[in-house]
């Protein structure tokens, strides 16, 4: 296992230990509305609260199983995408395009629900993205550039950069449908979901 990475600015924002995660989505899933939708995508996807309040279905490509959140969105200012694990996908097969965003929330809606509704005083949604990085550290043997591309942390080597965005997609969809299986309380060998089985769940 990698040593534990040095905290981040992430990290500042307080947050659940991985090992509580599981209960915690367990009781979040029984819960209806789009806030409990939009803050379980976030956890899923470890994203910032703005990219997923703000997200739009144009966004979404679920024949590529990808979110392409545009650099203008983006806290770095590039564009950013994220590979949709099948649990991530799922959320969004439930969800009605009823409007141009999948979860038309206000800014701070999933904070209200964290800390009104879940009991988790002190906890923040931005949080989760340092759950999620704790756990890529502390359980699995993924590269440290991996973890960062996962969290848009843009390296400041460009030619790093332009590797990571190439060459890394496949390997960060690896991780996120890990990361979606420990999420659900599940081990053992990662299932791929097949474009097919979200495709066509809705003109």
């Amino acid at each position: 296992m990698p040593a534990r990475a040095k905290a981040d600015k992430d990290k500042r924002h307080p947050s659940l230990p991985y090992s509580e995660l599981p209960a915690f989505l367990a009781e979040l899933r029984q819960r209806s509305g789009v806030s409990a939708r939009a803050l379980e995508f976030l956890i899923l996807t470890a994203t910032r609260t703005k990219e997923v309040y703000g997200a739009c279905w144009t966004e979404i490509d679920e024949g590529a199983r990808q979110w392409i959140i545009p650099a203008a969105r983006m806290k770095t200012g590039k564009e950013h995408r994220v590979p949709l694990s099948g649990p991530a996908l799922s959320i969004l097969a439930a969800i009605p395009r009823s409007t141009s965003r999948p979860f038309p929330i206000g800014r701070t809606t999933m904070q209200a629900l964290v800390k009104r509704h879940m009991g988790l005083v002190g906890v923040t949604p931005h949080g989760f993205r340092a759950t999620f990085s704790t756990w890529v550290t502390e359980q699995t043997d993924t590269p440290t550039e991996i973890r960062e591309l996962a969290l848009a942390h843009i390296s400041g080597d460009k030619v790093a950069a332009a590797y990571q965005r190439s060459v890394l997609l496949e390997k960060r969809r690896t991780l996120m449908e890990r990361w979606g299986r420990f999420c659900a309380g599940g081990e053992g060998e990662i299932i791929e979901l097949r474009p097919a089985t979200v495709a066509g769940h809705r003109s």
